[in-house]
């Protein structure tokens, strides 16, 4: 991934998450967001959207090749994931959020936790809900952690081959 798509990725999903916990808004208070920005170590954000892309591909591989034990494949319509609770300079242990838009959105949306207890440990779930009036609803099943680990390690190649091209 290219420096600056890194950047704009972690800028706007910190922003988004940031905005959701403090205001009403869908808006991001974007003046906030650059002085958060400007305060922080460029090493520890770039470290960030490192980890943040990391886990993005793991959810991905996840999701698209339907890996999700409630939520067929061709059901998933877009996907953020974030550093959670939002901030520019994740830490490990660090947990990230996904927040899952299913095709039919009068079904509700999903909401996963994931997290990486050190950068050489792989991505896992530790929970998975339905989301239903910006309510949980439902407690969904996660895939098995055989699953996960194999999906973490193809996440991880990934990574270390897209670093290469660019």
């Amino acid at each position: 991934m290219k420096a600056t798509a890194s950047f704009t990725l972690i800028l706007l999903l910190c922003a988004s998450c940031a905005t959701r916990e403090q205001t009403t808004s869908d808006e991001p208070d974007w003046e906030e967001v650059a002085k958060q920005l400007q305060q922080q170590d460029p090493k520890q954000v770039e470290r960030t959207m490192l980890c943040t892309a990391e886990a993005t591909a793991f959810f991905a591989l996840l999701a698209r090749g339907g890996h999700l034990p409630a939520t067929p494949a061709n059901i998933v319509d877009t996907f953020v994931v974030a550093p959670w609770p939002p901030t520019f300079s994740a830490k490990h242990p660090v947990t990230m959020r996904v927040e899952v838009e299913l095709k039919d959105k009068t079904t509700g949306k999903q909401q996963y936790t994931i997290r990486q207890e050190s950068k050489d440990t792989p991505w896992l779930m530790t929970e998975g809900w339905s989301i239903v009036n910006d309510s949980r609803s439902e407690k969904l099943p996660l895939p098995s952690d055989d699953i996960q680990k194999a999906i973490s390690a193809a996440a991880r190649e990934s990574m270390k081959e897209e670093q290469k091209t660019d």
